[in-house]
């Protein structure tokens, strides 16, 4: 039976988390006789990933064995059989209003894509170097309006399925790829749809708290993260010739450790992570975007 919802989770390897998130689903899903269905799509799990989806009824398990979370979503789009796909992170839980905010910005039939906002959660105690901002999408917005210039949150984004007939389905070179960071697959599609004029909605009460992972507690994450941002993004978008990134953390180098230096001796909430982070954050966006522009004409030539 055709619904007109589909929800998406992609999962790898994360059962136990994969089972709080769909605990959750089912903990507020509306009915047997909803309009949502919900797929599973397996990106080649070698933990018990397929038992945990058993213990729960209607759900569809799909296993998808080309790894990346491109491949996983666009497997996702073939098998949903409704007139909207909405992807949900496999680490998320949803505000106890999730189906009813969904139903509430399609049902205005004056968008094709939305997305919400998400808020942290911690297994963990957060590092007091890390700020109280980070996973977290900040919005003024009271009610649904359209997006503008804002973005897409990856872990809830929703689509009318026929809109991948004209952008096509993600671009299997961009995104997660089991232990590499990735970024912009949806950024890639989202700029087609603005080419298109397709009009994208937010709705700032559609919520879902995405899981910090341990490694996002790292140093070496928010790095890694910084040149993975970068670099996918000149890949999309492209940006400033060598020279200026070349150049860039040079210039900045004397009077950020200047400027960090005095913050670092005086401020006590400014721990040295952020010290370190704040000094190397330009090379490694420099080296990311440099990254990706070597590679751009190779992906989109």
């Amino acid at each position: 039976m055709t619904k007109k919802y589909s929800i998406i989770v992609c999962t790898r390897n994360r059962s136990e988390i994969l089972e709080i998130c769909l605990n959750e689903l089912y903990q507020y899903y509306p009915d047997k006789q909803s309009d949502f269905e919900i797929l599973v799509i397996d990106n080649g799990s070698v933990d018990n990933t397929r038992s945990v989806i058993d213990h729960f009824n209607q759900i569809k398990y799909y296993f998808e064995g080309t790894v990346g979370l491109s491949a996983a979503r666009n497997r996702g789009i073939k098998e949903a059989n409704s007139e909207w796909i909405i992807f949900l992170d496999d680490d998320c839980k949803i505000d106890s209003k999730f189906y009813i905010e969904i139903r509430k910005i399609a049902d205005l039939q004056i968008y094709e894509a939305f997305t919400g906002i998400f808020k942290p959660w911690y297994r963990q105690r957060k590092p007091d170097w890390i700020p109280d901002s980070f996973g977290r999408k900040k919005i003024f917005a009271t009610e649904i309006q359209d997006l503008g210039r804002d973005y897409v949150s990856g872990g809830i984004m929703g689509f009318k399925k026929n809109l991948f007939n004209q952008t096509g389905l993600f671009p299997l070179h961009l995104g997660m790829k089991d232990s590499k960071i990735g970024y912009g697959e949806e950024t890639y599609i989202i700029e087609k749809l603005k080419n298109l004029k397709v009009r994208i909605g937010i709705n700032p009460n559609l919520i879902i708290y995405h899981l910090v992972r341990s490694e996002k507690l790292t140093l070496q994450w928010h790095l890694r993260s910084q040149f993975a941002h970068h670099r996918d993004s000149y890949i999309i978008k492209g940006g400033k010739g060598y020279v200026y990134l070349v150049a860039y953390p040079i210039i900045l180098l004397i009077p950020n450790l200047f400027l960090r230096g005095i913050k670092f001796s005086t401020d006590p909430l400014y721990k040295w992570q952020n010290f370190v982070f704040e000094m190397l954050e330009p090379f490694y966006a420099s080296a990311g975007a440099i990254k990706g522009k070597l590679s751009q004409n190779d992906h989109f030539s």
